[in-house]
């Protein structure tokens, strides 16, 4: 079996700004929907635009609550519990209970996240419409979605990582053949959104990545040997 992937955090380079995000502050205007409805609006909205054209199937959408064991956990998330205890108070405890609860959001019949997940950016020449990945994965307050479409802002995702606890999830996404190059038809990776922290000396980036990475540095999406093994370990 191929080794799992550890957690890595960029350092701040000199002259960087100290960063942390901010997105989630969208969400906490006491007239705003709660957290939970908050997930399931989005959720609804992300994959109703997402829909394969033409097709007779209607979107379907499942929320389930679960849990995975300490061993699981340990697994995944082994080397993140230190930059959790720098960056968020209280939070590595959370992985040192004997089960994690879980929430798996899982959506069929769309398109999967579309485009290129080597790249993170895109030229004037790539249709916006067909790069959903670059969009869910790199932009921050941008989206692909156009007039008539259900969220445009590109802020609606930050429900992922604030309802969880370690600020962390995982990605795995079945895409269209036509629009997943070199015929990485199913992608996966995982992305923690802390705050700007110091660990060992060293100050690092908000952005954390389970991932592999190209020789210039970008996150990509893990070995394709570890999916199946990730869907049964979360079920």
């Amino acid at each position: 079996m191929t080794s799992l992937p550890i957690w890595s955090f960029k350092e701040r380079i000199a002259g960087s700004k100290n960063r942390n995000p901010i997105q989630d502050e969208f969400f906490n205007s006491s007239e705003a929907l709660t957290e939970i409805s908050s997930l399931v609006r989005e959720s609804i909205q992300n994959s109703l635009d997402a829909k394969i054209e033409n097709s007779v199937k209607p979107v379907l959408l499942k929320f389930t609550i679960s849990e995975i064991s300490k061993k699981v956990a340990n697994d995944y998330f082994h080397n993140l519990s230190d930059h959790l205890a720098n960056s968020i108070p209280g939070s590595k405890s959370l992985l040192e209970t004997e089960k994690c609860r879980t929430l798996l959001v899982e959506d069929f019949n769309t398109t999967g996240l579309l485009g290129d997940s080597r790249k993170d950016s895109l030229s004037d020449k790539d249709n916006p419409a067909k790069n959903s990945f670059y969009y869910f994965v790199w932009a921050e307050g941008s989206s692909a979605k156009t007039e008539g479409n259900r969220g445009r802002w590109g802020i609606g995702k930050i429900v992922f990582p604030r309802l969880s606890n370690i600020k962390t999830f995982f990605v795995l996404s079945n895409r269209s053949k036509e629009f997943a190059p070199c015929n990485n038809e199913e992608i996966l990776l995982g992305m923690s959104i802390l705050k700007g922290h110091s660990l060992g000396g060293k100050t690092y980036q908000p952005d954390g990545w389970w991932s592999d990475f190209t020789s210039e540095g970008i996150p990509i999406p893990v070995a394709k040997s570890l999916n199946s093994n990730f869907k049964k370990d979360w079920n």
